[in-house]
C-alpha cells in the first residue's frame, strides 16, 4: 500500500464490487478488494494497479472473515479505515411456495449476515479513522416484487440494520450510507440462469401445485423478466459506482442513493404510493403470468377509491376556487386530502 487513504470492497470478482475497487484505485485510494474465488483476485490483480490488494474472502464464513480482517489491519498499518463498501451479494428467484428455504438462507448470509461480518472486523479501523461504511442494497429493499420474495427480504433487512447502525456510529463521527441501485445489466441479471432456477422449483411443486399455478405461470414468469430486463435495465453500470464513491467521498453525503432511471422514476415512486395502488401498477407490469391464464383487467375494482379521486378531488378543488383560493393550492388541498384518505383505506 502506497500510504493514502484506505478503503475496503467486498464482491469484486466481477460487477459493481470490480469496477468500485478500479475506480477507486485510479482516484488514488489503496484499495483492500474481498473476492470470493482465486480467479477473481488473479483477474483483479492483472487488471490493476499496485493499489489493490485483492485478497479472497467467503463472507459466509466467520474464520474467512477473520482472516480477512486481519488482512485489512494489516493493511492499514495502524491508520484506521477510511472507508468500507459492502458489494458482494446474490439475488435468488421464484415465488414464495415455489423457492427453496435453502436459497433464502444463503441469500441472507451473505447479503446480509456476510454484510455484518465484514462490517464488525473494520469497524474498530474505520472508528478509528471515523470512516464511513457503504452498504449496497437495492431498489427491492423499498418495493417488494412479486417472485423475488427471498430477495427482498435480504435487502429489506439490509435497510434495517443499516439504518440502525448509522444512528450507534453517529457518536463516533462515522457515516453509514446506503446505495440502491434499480435494474442494471450485470452478471446478476442471467435470464437462462434464472429460467433454469424456476424449471427446478416448478417440477419440483406437488400435482397439485402445478395445476393452480399452470405451466403459463413458469413460462410467463421468464418471459416478463425479460422484457423488464430489456426494458429497464441500465447499461450504464458506473453510475452505480460513481454513486459509491460519491457516499464514500462527498462532503454532504446523502443517507441513500436510488440509482438508474427505473429505480429514481419508476419504482422509488411507486413504493410510496397507497398500497392499493402500488399493486395495481405492479399487477399491471406482470400481467403474462396470471395462475388462471387470463390477462389482469386494468379496471379498478376499488370504486370508493375511484370516487375519491376522480369526483371528491375536482369537486374540492373547485369549492376552494371559489373561496378565493389558488388552483394550485385547491389542487394540492384537495390531493392531499385525498392521499391521506386512500392511505387511510388501503
Amino acid at each position: 500500500m502506497s500510504g493514502g487513504k484506505i478503503v475496503v470492497v467486498t464482491g469484486c470478482d466481477s460487477g459493481f464490487g470490480k469496477e468500485a475497487a478500479l475506480r477507486l484505485s485510479q482516484d488514488g485510494w489503496d484499495v483492500v478488494a474481498g473476492c470470493f474465488t482465486k480467479e477473481g483476485c488473479e483477474a483483479l490483480k492483472t487488471a490493476s494497479n499496485k493499489r489493490i490488494n485483492a485478497v479472497q474472502v467467503d463472507v459466509t464464513d466467520d474464520k474467512s472473515v477473520a482472516t480477512f480482517g486481519e488482512a485489512v489491519s494489516k493493511a492499514c498499518n495502524g491508520k484506521g479505515l477510511n472507508g468500507l463498501i459492502n458489494n458482494a451479494g446474490l439475488a435468488p428467484t421464484g415465488y414464495v411456495e415455489w423457492a427453496p428455504l435453502s436459497d433464502l438462507q444463503r441469500a441472507m448470509d451473505v447479503n446480509v449476515y456476510g454484510q455484518i461480518r465484514v462490517t464488525k472486523v473494520c469497524l474498530p479501523l474505520i472508528r478509528q479513522a471515523k470512516g464511513r461504511v457503504v452498504n449496497v442494497s437495492s431498489i427491492c429493499g423499498r418495493l417488494a416484487f412479486g417472485g423475488a420474495a427471498w430477495y427482498s427480504c435480504t435487502k429489506f433487512a439490509v435497510e434495517g440494520w443499516t439504518d440502525s447502525l448509522r444512528r450507534e456510529m453517529q457518536p463516533f463521527g462515522v457515516s453509514v450510507h446506503l446505495v440502491e441501485p434499480g435494474f442494471f445489466q450485470t452478471a446478476m441479471v442471467n435470464i437462462e440462469q434464472y429460467a433454469k432456477a424456476l424449471r427446478i422449483q416448478f417440477d419440483g411443486l406437488t400435482d397439485e401445485a402445478k395445476t393452480a399455478y399452470g405451466e403459463q405461470t413458469l413460462t410467463g414468469y421468464v418471459q416478463n423478466i425479460k422484457d423488464q430486463v430489456d426494458m429497464l435495465a441500465d447499461p450504464d453500470t458506473g453510475k452505480v459506482v460513481t454513486a459509491m464513491v460519491t457516499a464514500l467521498t462527498d462532503r454532504f453525503a446523502k443517507t441513500r442513493y436510488p440509482v438508474g432511471g427505473s429505480a429514481r422514476f419508476l419504482f422509488l415512486p411507486i413504493s410510496h404510493m397507497p398500497t392499493w395502488f402500488a399493486d395495481g401498477i405492479l399487477g399491471g407490469m406482470n400481467q403474462k403470468y396470471k395462475p388462471d391464464g387470463k390477462i389482469s383487467q386494468l379496471v379498478p375494482t376499488r370504486l370508493d377509491l375511484v370516487a375519491l379521486w376522480c369526483a371528491f378531488v375536482p369537486l374540492l378543488s373547485y369549492g376552494l376556487c371559489q373561496m378565493d383560493y389558488s388552483k394550485t393550492v385547491a389542487a394540492t388541498i384537495a390531493s392531499s386530502i385525498a392521499w391521506c384518505v386512500s392511505w387511510k383505506w388501503s
